[in-house]
């Protein structure tokens, strides 16, 4: 198998250095010297350093050359992919090979030098790609489609090509070279933890609020009070998003109330594509908004005939939110938005004043809340504790002793359910109310754009109508 990954090269100088580093001829040979020992056999370290539209000792001099013949010296440089293979699976000559039909296949009108490194466990590729093209002078662009079906789907189909065996990826998610390990050696991986961790609780809460208390007790830190909740297992580097990992907060909900209609990740609804025009016939409303574009002169072509621009596209799906959010609240008259809006900001601000209370009495509580998961989580098994948890169990209770608990634990529990409840329904509040500001001033953003246009096409026939009159005369 081969895992990709892919970097940013963004001065002449991280360039040279990048190049400097794939394809030294003294690094090379550093490594395949120890490689031939290990084998038994000599290798040649020039057959493992290779260019594609250039020569890899002056690739820096010729990648800017191009640059600066298209006139895009500005901007990313340059890319470096690194290809890894998995240990022991595959020779120096086959991943070098399989380095080169990677750029041949997929790069081949940028300028690349690849290197093969044995310096680690895993034998690896570096790829050194010019961001402008030496043929047409583009620039390299990759998007997340890409992404999967270039720079990984590429490499995935020469690994099969070539008897190797492929990382299967889950649900889309990308996984670092160490996880992959992890799970093709029989080990756990961390998100797999996570995920029986995340079902353990979903069985026993009934709650949303009981299903964040229930990560803490097992020892997890949650941050709810985001667009985003994430979550941080114990002694892990950093945050993962529960809608990353598979459990939006929808799913939650409906998982918590044991619902087997667990609710889908929603996709983003895509309303235009890269053309310049919709692909279907227009109609309707959108025929109308033609129109009325050609009556005020925004387009000289035919009405009937007309390649739509896409930022007048995006305008006008704009627009039809606006009216749909409009018949949704039977608004009439703008006097009626304008004072619904002064609404929603005098709810924003009491609820703002709530959120910044609920987080101090979050960090009040943070110590008995702390102390309550430590002892929810040793209470039950304290002869098996080595001593430094037995130290932690007992620090725990006496905290909970001081603050007045001692004789009501469940109390504690219940008070934290309470406030990350709070916490959370304070936060979609907050977000509602929000959307319903960035709507309203939408709307009356562009009422004001219609009342102009309106106004400007009422003085184009007067001015007209007094040229007639003039002519008439």
């Amino acid at each position: 198998m081969a895992y990709t990954k892919i970097r940013n090269i963004k001065s002449s100088a991280h360039l040279t250095d990048a190049i400097n580093y794939a394809a030294a001829p003294t690094k090379i040979l550093e490594t395949l010297t120890a490689y031939a020992e290990n084998k038994e056999k000599t290798i040649d370290g020039a057959r493992f350093v290779s260019g594609i539209n250039c020569v890899p000792e002056t690739a820096a001099q010729a990648m800017m050359a191009t640059k600066r013949r298209f006139g895009k010296e500005t901007g990313r440089i340059a890319y470096h992919i690194i290809q890894s293979f998995r240990p022991g699976e595959v020779t120096p000559e086959l991943a070098h090979q399989i380095g080169k039909q990677y750029a041949e296949r997929w790069l081949s009108e940028f300028e690349v030098v690849i290197g093969t490194h044995l310096d680690r466990k895993h034998i690896h590729n570096h790829l050194i790609i010019n961001s402008v093209s030496c043929v047409t002078g583009k620039k390299f662009h990759i998007s997340r489609g890409d992404f999967y079906e270039k720079l990984r789907g590429i490499s995935d189909e020469l690994c099969r090509e070539n008897g190797l065996s492929v990382i299967e990826y889950i649900d889309g998610k990308n996984m670092t070279y160490e996880e992959y390990l992890r799970r093709h050696s029989g080990g756990r991986t961390l998100r797999q933890i996570v995920k029986d961790d995340i079902e353990t609780c979903i069985g026993k809460s009934f709650s949303l609020a009981g299903f964040y208390i229930n990560l803490e007790d097992m020892g997890y830190e949650v941050d709810a009070a985001v667009t985003h909740p994430k979550i941080r297992a114990p002694d892990a580097r950093k945050f993962m998003r529960l809608s990353t990992l598979g459990y939006p907060t929808e799913r939650i909900y409906a998982a918590v109330a044991h619902d087997k209609r667990r609710m889908p990740v929603k996709k983003a609804k895509r309303y235009y594509t890269k053309q310049r025009y919709p692909r279907r016939k227009l109609s309707g409303i959108e025929a109308l908004y033609i129109y009325y574009l050609f009556l005020l002169g925004k387009l000289r072509q035919k009405p009937h005939d007309v390649k739509l621009p896409i930022s007048e596209y995006r305008k006008f799906y704009r627009m039809k939110e606006q009216l749909a959010f409009v018949t949704k609240n039977h608004f009439t008259k703008l006097s009626e938005v304008v004072k619904t809006l002064e609404q929603v900001n005098e709810q924003l601000k009491k609820l703002q004043s709530e959120q910044y209370r609920l987080r101090g009495a979050r960090r009040k509580f943070k110590p008995l809340f702390e102390a309550h998961s430590i002892y929810e989580r040793y209470s039950e098994i304290p002869d098996k504790l080595d001593e430094e948890r037995r130290v932690m169990l007992e620090q725990a209770k006496e905290v909970i002793r001081k603050s007045g608990y001692a004789d009501h634990i469940e109390a504690i529990r219940e008070t934290r359910i309470a406030l990350i409840g709070a916490i959370s329904k304070n936060r979609e509040e907050i977000q509602r109310l929000k959307k319903a500001k960035r709507s309203l001033g939408e709307v009356i953003e562009g009422t004001k754009s219609i009342n102009n246009n309106l106004l400007f096409m009422k003085q184009g026939r007067k001015q007209k109508k007094k040229a007639d009159n003039s002519l008439e005369r």
